[in-house]
């Protein structure tokens, strides 16, 4: 340990103040730090939820806080990102329309298409069908701007399902961006079908029932990582220029960021989640994952920026 981290804990350790994870409070309280009582307090570290209850403003001075959510609206919201990643990264996301007057009528080759709220995540506000069913229902939305249309993915299986992969992306407060080397793959219930005769929500969509694995226990984890990567760094260098208008050097964040692999290995980009679920409210292989990536990130940035210690980037592979 170095001389301040040994005054720091002789002396008076840092404070944190989370309301998004009891695993985070778990691990920040077991290297010693102490937890603020309100937000009147003074924290050294935050990881705090606006929108949780009671509606309680985090504090405005922290050694370590979150980007505020006006940095991360154009990232956040389905609209401004498939946009911007259309006239940007085309082939590292999903066919899309953002206008119903711009969406095809037919196609020659029938496919599941999917009409997404833009400001919704984690699956809510998702439906799938024919390009026929999609566009009926998005002429009925009552605001049509509040709609996203996508046409399916041609995705990898596992086991005859279909998956998804919550990849971890932090960016530190010197802006770099690192994806954790862990991850978790979601894979659906129900066998994979892409008949157009009965589209199944729980084969396509509802992660209810799902499995969870750690990523790195997939066969063919090394390949799909390297895609990953790719992926992400091909991201976030069309946002660097947005994001990295915060000059605050207390600003990190977090991103769960959701691909589908393709037969061939390729990650295509299908939601980035600026707040991902991080609570201990989940399965035990998600738990697991999410507090070892919690430790790692205080090895990653954290420590490093309260106790003035060299970096630990052996769990994160630098993407930007």
């Amino acid at each position: 340990a170095t001389v301040s981290v040994l005054y720091w804990r002789l002396y008076e350790m840092p404070r944190f103040l989370v309301n998004r994870s009891k695993l985070l409070e778990n691990v920040l309280a077991e290297e010693g730090w102490d937890c603020c009582v309100d937000c009147d307090e003074e924290p050294d570290f935050v990881m705090w939820d606006v929108r949780s209850k009671p509606f309680v403003p985090p504090p405005e001075h922290a050694r370590l806080q979150p980007l505020l959510k006006t940095e991360l609206s154009r990232i956040d919201n389905k609209r401004h990102l498939w946009q911007h990643c259309r006239d940007n990264i085309e082939d590292m996301v999903p066919e899309t329309y953002l206008a119903l007057k711009d969406a095809p009528q037919t196609e020659e080759t029938p496919h599941v298409w999917f009409l997404k709220k833009a400001h919704t995540a984690g699956g809510k506000d998702v439906f799938c069908g024919s390009l026929a069913n999609m566009l009926e229902e998005w002429s009925q939305a009552t605001k049509e701007r509040e709609w996203v249309l996508q046409r399916g993915v041609d995705c990898h299986l596992i086991d005859g399902r279909k998956w998804t992969l919550r990849a971890y992306v932090v960016m530190t407060p010197e802006r770099n961006i690192w994806v954790y080397n862990e991850g978790l793959g979601i894979i659906h219930k129900k066998e994979f079908d892409d008949s157009l005769d009965n589209v199944d929500q729980e084969v396509h969509v509802d992660h209810n029932g799902c499995s969870r694995v750690p990523f790195t226990s997939l066969p063919f984890y090394e390949e799909a990582f390297r895609a990953v990567v790719d992926s992400t760094r091909r991201l976030f260098k069309v946002y660097s220029t947005h994001l990295n208008a915060a000059k605050d050097c207390t600003r990190y964040h977090l991103f769960g960021i959701d691909y589908i692999l393709t037969p061939s290995m390729h990650a295509v980009l299908i939601e980035v989640n600026h707040y991902p679920n991080v609570s201990s409210r989940s399965c035990k292989t998600g738990r697991r994952v999410k507090r070892k990536l919690f430790q790692d990130m205080y090895h990653l940035f954290i420590c490093p920026v309260i106790f003035d210690t060299p970096p630990v980037e052996d769990e994160f592979t630098k993407a930007l």
